[in-house]
């Protein structure tokens, strides 16, 4: 067929729909009389699919126009990209662009390998891209952050271990449909699903048998019997035991139960300390233990952030003017955000007078490292300003205690609250959330997350502006194309290999629960026909794989905190 059979043909087969979820197709135009014959043979399957041949939203992409005006709003709506990797593909500007747009919206995708003349291979890979020439009037930067980019799509795993590894099939030049197909079903599903999960249309999910809360419940009560959270990797770290206690009292398991008793004296040893001595060095064991290991990581992220244009970059709080002494302090004002809802929380509720008088002495130290000058930024709220996660978390801590807080330390909450509305990126239209300031150590949607819990706890203390900026972000985050990115883009199974993958997938479970809370309590009304698909989502994409399969990319809490986000629906 000629080219313009072919263009006509792709136009005419099956429509594009741009009402419905949709492929993205990216491609050297060198390729195109190969990958538009693919696409046909897609389309013919009624995968609908948007090429650059076609319109949407009124508009047909013109070739003489700049690429980035046109394609890229199909590309970051779009539920998933195929990208056509040919020898080409790393001197194009067009791939470039498509390349960072995929990396920077977490859109899911499959690469084709085509035109390559041996079998691939992750070092021939990194030949190819070490070998990349940087373009005219482009930013050391730019260039760094595209080869990056590059990284990530190709699948090669770079030094630091930050992208996902994807593995490499390429023993034809060519992929015919079936295989295309298949690589399709591999790469957005990747594994063995019941009846209800094999589908890629990620709308589909509406069709699922309804999920209410008292399953959910039900399937939580049924893990924890079965389990007893008993995991090695839980042992040491204390991250996963305060979510662990979120679950055990959620789930009404009184203090007398031996897993909860075991969970009580992990978290006071962990709380050892001196009590003539406020350092919080003198906290024995797994506070003090962790923060080098964790700092090592962090920096570098954090390093990557500023390199990446990060807002932090010419501020007080870029990675160049942090000291090691305030990532400790970090480290530290995280975890104490955490341990001060657990101690206070038995200390008032236990009928046992020594676990009350060993948890009310472990508050009141706790309650001191936080509220010590150190521990405070100028700015308003915790260490390190730059992470306004960091505040958050401490601020949903501390709400539990907040009537045994001195008239002194409710000012300092209230001026974190509103140093949250500061540190929203109101400004960026195209983004309106709390960036994490950390890279992909916290991802932006998890960041998010913590910051609107935070202030759906004090909601009514917010003052006018606050409160707008707050509707305004869930207004953002409900929009059609941006519930693409985070609600939809939940699949525990497709990334329980996948590091990363399940760190994002942690971030948007919690931004999932947390807005589902937003709209039962604070009544939004609009949103509420929502709930029925947050719940199927954080079902049949988090909870059923977890209980079902073996995931093994994980970091000690992410089981624990999963669960614990999915049962606060519960319990709103």
């Amino acid at each position: 067929m000629s080219t313009e059979e072919l263009r006509n043909s792709l136009i005419n087969i099956k429509p594009f729909d741009a009402k419905s979820s949709y492929l993205f197709i990216s491609y050297c135009h060198k390729d195109k009389h190969l990958v538009w014959q693919d696409v046909i043979r897609l389309k013919n399957r009624n995968i609908n699919c948007w090429i650059d041949c076609e319109s949407i939203d009124g508009w047909t992409f013109d070739e003489k126009q700049d690429w980035t005006d046109q394609a890229l709003p199909a590309l970051i709506r779009a539920s998933a990209a195929m990208i056509y990797v040919s020898p080409e593909s790393f001197y194009t500007r067009g791939f470039a662009k498509e390349c960072i747009a995929i990396q920077e919206n977490n859109i899911r995708f499959c690469c084709i390998f085509v035109g390559f003349k041996d079998n691939l291979t992750p070092n021939k890979i990194i030949s190819l891209i070490e070998a990349v020439p940087q373009f005219e009037e482009e930013s050391t930067t730019d260039y760094y952050k595209r080869k990056l980019a590059y990284f990530h799509i190709t699948g090669v795993e770079n030094k630091e271990k930050y992208f996902i590894k994807f593995s490499l099939e390429a023993n034809e030049d060519h992929l015919n449909v079936s295989d295309i197909d298949n690589a399709l079903r591999s790469t957005f599903i990747n594994y063995k699903r019941s009846d209800y999960l094999c589908k890629l249309d990620i709308d589909n999910i509406l069709s699922m048998p309804e999920i209410n809360e008292k399953t959910l419940f039900e399937e939580i009560k049924n893990y924890q019997k079965n389990t007893d959270f008993d995991d090695a990797s839980y042992k040491d770290a204390l991250n996963a035991k305060y979510f662990i206690y979120i679950i055990l009292k959620n789930l009404g398991i009184s203090f007398d139960n031996p897993t909860f008793q075991k969970l009580l004296k992990f978290i006071h040893n962990a709380g050892e300390h001196n009590p003539t001595d406020n350092r919080i060095e003198q906290i024995n064991g797994l506070i003090a233990h962790s923060i080098r290991s964790e700092n090592i990581s962090l920096f570098k992220l954090v390093q990557y952030d500023d390199e990446a244009g990060s807002r932090w970059r010419n501020t007080r709080y870029a990675y160049s003017r942090i000291q090691e002494t305030l990532m400790n302090k970090n480290y530290i004002n995280y975890l104490c955000g955490q341990i001060i809802s657990i101690s206070y929380d038995i200390s008032s509720q236990t009928v046992n007078q020594k676990l009350h008088d060993n948890f009310y002495e472990l508050f009141r130290f706790v309650e001191n490292v936080l509220f010590a000058e150190d521990s405070l930024d100028e700015n308003g709220g915790w260490c390190l300003y730059r992470f306004p996660w960091i505040t958050a978390r401490i601020l949903i801590g501390l709400h539990s205690v907040y009537n045994e807080l001195s008239g002194a330390q409710k000012e300092v909450i209230t001026k974190a609250l509103q140093s949250l509305g500061d540190r929203h990126a109101y400004e960026d239209r195209k983004k309106p959330i709390w960036t994490s300031g950390a890279s992909l150590w916290v991802p932006d949607y998890e960041s998010t997350a913590l910051c609107l819990e935070a202030l759906l706890l004090y909601y009514d203390r917010l003052d006018s502006k606050l409160q707008e900026r707050f509707k305004e972000t869930i207004k953002f985050l409900l929009s059609n194309s941006e519930k693409l990115k985070w609600l939809y883009a939940i699949d525990i199974s497709l990334h329980k290999n996948s590091k990363e993958g399940i760190n994002y997938d942690v971030g948007n479970i919690m931004l999932a629960s947390v807005v589902y809370r937003i709209i039962k309590k604070l009544k939004f009304s609009e949103y509420e026909e929502l709930l029925d698909t947050i719940r199927k989502v954080l079902y049949y994409k988090s909870l059923l794989p977890i209980l079902t399969e073996r995931i093994d990319a994980l970091q000690a809490s992410t089981i624990p905190a999963i669960i614990a986000y999915i049962l606060l629906i519960v319990k709103t």
